[in-house]
């Protein structure tokens, strides 16, 4: 039966606090290979349609909602996306999810940034 698949324990859950990172939680959740438990079983790969990064809401609100998701789902997508075996060097995803929070920040979303950098959108 195809499946989604829900990482709770490794820091998919967006509003859990990650050791060392502050404000770019991103990267703790984009180290993570959402396939590395399953390889024991690759015949279940196939049946693997997505993946979720859940947000529960003590701390979120209107105001900070934008800025505290799309930095998480953005690296949780770009791994979801990725093969296995794509490095998974935070340093080399700065530049695309940089240029996604742009985008979205172009879209009228308030993702704010994921490094210090410039979007124009921003002015």
């Amino acid at each position: 039966m195809p499946s989604v698949l829900s990482i709770a324990g490794n820091n998919w859950y967006l509003d859990s606090q990650c050791p060392g990172y502050n404000w770019n939680s991103w990267k703790c959740r984009y180290t993570v290979e959402p396939t590395s438990n399953l390889t024991k079983q690759e015949q279940f790969l196939p049946l693997l349609l997505g993946g979720e990064g859940a947000m529960w809401g003590e701390g979120i609100n209107k105001d900070n909602f934008d800025a505290y998701v799309w930095h998480g789902t953005a690296a949780i997508a770009e791994r979801l996306w990725s093969p296995a075996d794509l490095t998974q060097s935070t340093d080399d995803a700065v530049p695309r999810l940089a240029e996604q929070m742009c985008r979205m920040s172009a879209r009228g979303f308030r993702p704010g940034p994921i490094e210090p950098g410039y979007c124009p959108y921003d002015l």
